[in-house]
Protein backbone atom coordinates (compact mmCIF):
# COMPACT_ATOMS: atom_id res chain seq x y z
CA UNK A 1 0.00 0.00 0.00
CA UNK A 2 1.21 3.85 -0.99
CA UNK A 3 2.16 5.82 1.86
CA UNK A 4 -0.71 8.22 2.66
CA UNK A 5 0.59 11.15 5.19
CA UNK A 6 -1.66 12.99 7.65
CA UNK A 7 -4.07 15.27 6.52
CA UNK A 8 -5.27 16.83 9.91
CA UNK A 9 -3.83 17.58 13.11
CA UNK A 10 -5.58 14.94 14.35
CA UNK A 11 -4.26 12.36 12.00
CA UNK A 12 -0.83 14.14 13.07
CA UNK A 13 -1.33 13.31 16.49
CA UNK A 14 -2.13 10.06 15.86
CA UNK A 15 0.58 8.59 13.75
CA UNK A 16 3.15 10.11 16.48
CA UNK A 17 1.54 7.85 18.52
CA UNK A 18 1.56 4.69 16.37
CA UNK A 19 4.91 5.76 15.96
CA UNK A 20 6.08 5.51 19.22
CA UNK A 21 4.06 2.76 20.50
CA UNK A 22 4.87 0.57 17.44
CA UNK A 23 8.68 1.55 17.34
CA UNK A 24 8.33 2.35 13.52
CA UNK A 25 9.78 5.38 11.58
CA UNK A 26 6.75 6.16 9.40
CA UNK A 27 3.31 5.53 10.09
CA UNK A 28 0.76 6.61 7.03
CA UNK A 29 -3.00 7.00 7.77
CA UNK A 30 -4.00 4.13 5.89
CA UNK A 31 -1.65 1.72 7.48
CA UNK A 32 -3.40 -1.13 9.19
CA UNK A 33 -2.30 -1.07 12.89
CA UNK A 34 -2.46 -4.81 13.15
CA UNK A 35 -0.24 -5.22 9.58
CA UNK A 36 2.31 -2.87 11.30
CA UNK A 37 2.83 -5.26 13.93
CA UNK A 38 0.29 -4.01 16.43
CA UNK A 39 -1.40 -6.48 18.96
CA UNK A 40 -4.10 -6.05 21.63
CA UNK A 41 -1.56 -5.13 24.67
CA UNK A 42 -0.21 -2.05 22.50
CA UNK A 43 -3.77 -1.13 21.23
CA UNK A 44 -4.42 -1.31 25.24
CA UNK A 45 -2.01 1.80 25.79
CA UNK A 46 -2.37 3.35 22.43
CA UNK A 47 -6.43 3.42 23.52
CA UNK A 48 -5.54 4.85 26.85
CA UNK A 49 -3.04 7.74 25.46
CA UNK A 50 -6.07 8.36 22.49
CA UNK A 51 -8.25 8.75 25.34
CA UNK A 52 -6.22 11.64 27.77
CA UNK A 53 -4.94 13.55 24.08
CA UNK A 54 -8.39 14.18 22.69
CA UNK A 55 -10.68 13.84 25.91
CA UNK A 56 -12.60 11.15 24.82
CA UNK A 57 -13.51 7.44 26.14
CA UNK A 58 -12.98 4.87 23.60
CA UNK A 59 -13.02 1.18 23.82
CA UNK A 60 -10.30 -1.59 22.93
CA UNK A 61 -13.30 -3.04 20.60
CA UNK A 62 -13.33 0.30 18.78
CA UNK A 63 -9.97 0.38 18.26
CA UNK A 64 -10.17 -3.17 16.31
CA UNK A 65 -13.30 -1.67 14.33
CA UNK A 66 -10.88 1.11 13.05
CA UNK A 67 -7.79 -0.02 12.57
CA UNK A 68 -6.28 2.92 10.46
CA UNK A 69 -5.36 6.28 11.51
CA UNK A 70 -7.80 7.38 9.16
CA UNK A 71 -10.65 5.83 10.70
CA UNK A 72 -9.71 6.24 14.28
CA UNK A 73 -9.44 10.45 13.46
CA UNK A 74 -13.26 9.94 12.15
CA UNK A 75 -14.39 7.73 15.33
CA UNK A 76 -12.77 10.22 17.59
CA UNK A 77 -13.99 13.45 15.87
CA UNK A 78 -17.37 11.62 15.82
CA UNK A 79 -17.07 11.22 19.37
CA UNK A 80 -15.82 15.04 20.36
CA UNK A 81 -18.69 15.83 18.42
CA UNK A 82 -21.11 14.21 20.59
CA UNK A 83 -19.59 14.97 23.48
CA UNK A 84 -19.99 18.40 22.81
CA UNK A 85 -23.44 18.06 21.62
CA UNK A 86 -24.37 16.50 24.66
CA UNK A 87 -22.49 19.46 27.09
CA UNK A 88 -24.54 21.57 25.06
CA UNK A 89 -28.04 19.82 25.49
CA UNK A 90 -27.28 19.81 29.25
CA UNK A 91 -26.14 23.32 29.27
CA UNK A 92 -29.46 24.39 27.86
CA UNK A 93 -31.50 22.37 30.14
CA UNK A 94 -29.97 23.54 33.21
CA UNK A 95 -30.89 27.33 31.58
CA UNK A 96 -34.31 26.34 30.67
CA UNK A 97 -34.76 25.24 34.09
CA UNK A 98 -33.56 28.38 35.55
CA UNK A 99 -36.41 30.43 33.33
CA UNK A 100 -40.26 31.14 35.31
CA UNK A 101 -42.79 28.86 33.72
CA UNK A 102 -44.19 32.60 31.66
CA UNK A 103 -40.73 32.70 30.56
CA UNK A 104 -40.59 29.56 28.67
Amino acid sequence: MAYVAARNETEEQLTRMWQQVLEVDQVGVEDNYFELGGDSITATQLISRINDAFAVHLSLHTFFDSPTVAEMALVIVQAQAADADSEAITRLLAEIKQESGSEV
